[in-house]
């Protein structure tokens, strides 16, 4: 067991589940809910409940960061802005780096909270989840890693993915069928990236 505190940063309960196994050989985790990306007040108090009772669960302490949709939506409306110079025409390509811009939101925030209290490492439960795109997930994280000083730690808990949410819906809890922004709720919009 290593003796370094990590943040973790979480998105839902199944994934969360995953990544503390993976990462129990930290002696001390604290969870990290940030997600401004997080479409509709409703889903994100759900989310934010769930993980409450994971943490209660498993003893530890929650993290939550009120949510302000105007952080996501002030990273990621440059792309969808036809007149902006950050616009791109080609939807894959726009979903691509909206998933980019908002990795490295989610990332670049929770490594400076973890600077900020001391943790010596951060990771995230994205990493636990197979719709996300891991390549871009490791690469922001360890540029993130080199501008804050705190480690990234990475880990791969997608072939683990269902039994997370096999878990938490044998429990009643919610499971996000995305990552819950207005855009991969649109059909089509927002490709699943994996």
């Amino acid at each position: 067991m290593t003796d370094k505190a990590l943040l973790l940063h979480v998105c839902c309960y199944s994934c969360t589940l995953i990544a503390l196994n993976e990462l129990k050989t930290f002696s001390k985790i604290e969870l990290f809910f940030y997600a401004p990306n997080i479409a509709g007040k409703s889903r994100f108090l759900k989310q934010e409940k769930d993980l409450n009772t994971l943490a209660e669960e498993r003893g530890l302490k929650l993290n939550v960061i009120p949510q302000d949709v105007r952080e996501f939506f002030s990273t990621v409306l440059p792309l969808e802005t036809p007149n902006s110079m950050q616009y791109d025409s080609d939807i894959i390509r726009r979903a691509r780096k909206r998933c980019s811009f908002c990795y490295q939101l989610l990332l670049s925030t929770t490594a400076n909270f973890a600077k900020e209290n001391n943790f010596s490492a951060f990771s995230t439960s994205l990493l636990s989840s197979p719709y996300q795109t891991r390549s871009e997930i490791l690469l922001l994280g360890r540029i993130i890693e080199k501008a804050t000083g705190v480690q990234f730690v990475d880990f791969d808990g997608r072939k683990k993915a269902f039994l997370g949410r096999k878990k938490a819906q044998s429990l009643g809890f919610y499971i996000p069928e995305a990552c819950g922004c207005v855009y991969s709720q649109k059909d089509g919009e927002a490709p699943r990236l994996h």
